[in-house]
């Protein structure tokens, strides 16, 4: 690749800990709260500003794994709703990945950073949560000793991350082939994490601005394809929002497809079919105009599942969020949820 193997890895400074036992885990998170350093889970300490030693003397007595400094960038961000303290929702998983031998360090993190990246936010679609954490400095631990990059990926339930790993095999591919070019894929471990909160708010909220998004979901007692009949007809919305609009104009079919909003106050929306899978039950929309201040993007999920003897809607919306906006995120989301719960409640119940 020729890169400069002195250029600076990109990222926020951190410390991760890997720690054998999960009651020492949470030990360690409590213990970085009591030094007073912001942390977001019990193994991966974010510490933009904070002297990585203090964070090292706080955490090293129990990282029996491994103790490493690192920088991390973070891709994604899901919103949390649930109590400081609590598990988070969902299931977590961390990657520990190593480069091909005949790369580099700064060409491994090159790649990691300006292929991987983008790749991974288009084709984990199951994904709420995306870290890449790559390791700068290892303090101890032997099995960390080769480790070039940590991912620590989050997705909204164990089936999300079965079954909706990958936008479907095309999306498996692409990730593979980029994958394979720059990791030693042979040699990549996976576990499960459970993550917890220690800190809010959000110690990196006014770092720059971020992708945040978040999951809902309500049963029918219908069968997916009565579901999918009314979800998935894209210019048929006014069927089933319930209020705020009174006018749907589309241009176009299939994906690619366009349809303009009217508001009952004037305003407009425009929103893209990106992705629209009758055979999965799945589409994805992004709105390209009329987005609040604050908001860069936004796109959401909608994806129907057989659940028992009826079915269940699965909703994520997801939105490239500027520093201060995440309440606007927020508001837009439980706003936005409660119209189509509603909505579709009505319709078919």
């Amino acid at each position: 690749m020729g890169i400069d193997d002195s250029a600076a890895v990109q990222g926020e400074p951190g410390v991760v800990a890997f720690v054998a036992d999960p009651g020492a885990a949470l030990a360690a998170g409590a213990a970085v709260v009591a030094a007073g350093i912001a942390t977001r889970l019990a193994v991966h300490v974010p510490c933009p500003g904070v002297d990585a030693a203090s964070v090292v003397r706080a955490v090293g007595p129990v990282a029996d794994v491994g103790l490493a400094e690192t920088a991390s960038r973070y891709l994604r961000r899901h919103r949390r709703t649930w109590p400081v303290g609590d598990p988070s929702p969902g299931v977590g998983t961390v990657f520990w990945c190593r480069r091909r031998p005949e790369l580099t360090v700064a060409e491994y993190h090159h790649a990691w950073t300006t292929s991987h990246g983008p790749l991974a936010l288009r084709h984990h679609m199951g994904m709420w949560d995306y870290d890449q954490v790559s390791l700068l400095e290892v303090h101890h631990g032997d099995t960390i000793a080769d480790v070039d990059g940590v991912a620590v990926v989050q997705w909204p339930s164990e089936e999300d991350l079965a079954d909706r790993f990958f936008d479907g095999a095309v999306g498996a591919e692409a990730i593979r082939a980029d994958a394979s070019s720059f990791t030693d894929l042979a040699h990549t471990d996976r576990f499960l994490m459970r993550e917890h909160v220690f800190v809010d708010p959000d110690p990196l909220a006014a770092v720059a601005s971020r992708w945040v998004t978040d999951h809902r979901s309500v049963h029918f007692d219908r069968s997916v394809a009565e579901v999918w009949a009314v979800v998935g007809d894209f210019a048929a919305i006014l069927d089933w929002w319930p209020k705020g609009l009174d006018q749907c104009r589309t241009e176009g079919s299939g994906e690619g497809m366009t349809r303009t909003l009217r508001r009952v106050d004037g305003g407009e929306v425009v929103e893209v079919l990106r992705h629209h899978r009758p055979d999965e039950a799945m589409l994805d929309l992004r709105i390209i105009e009329g987005l609040p201040a604050g908001l860069l993007d936004y796109s959401c999920r909608y994806e129907v599942r057989a659940d028992g003897d009826g079915c269940r809607l699965d909703w994520q919306p997801t939105a490239l969020v500027d520093v201060g906006a995440d309440a606007t995120f927020g508001a837009m989301v439980d706003g936005g949820w409660r119209q189509v719960s509603t909505g579709l409640g009505a319709v078919l119940s």
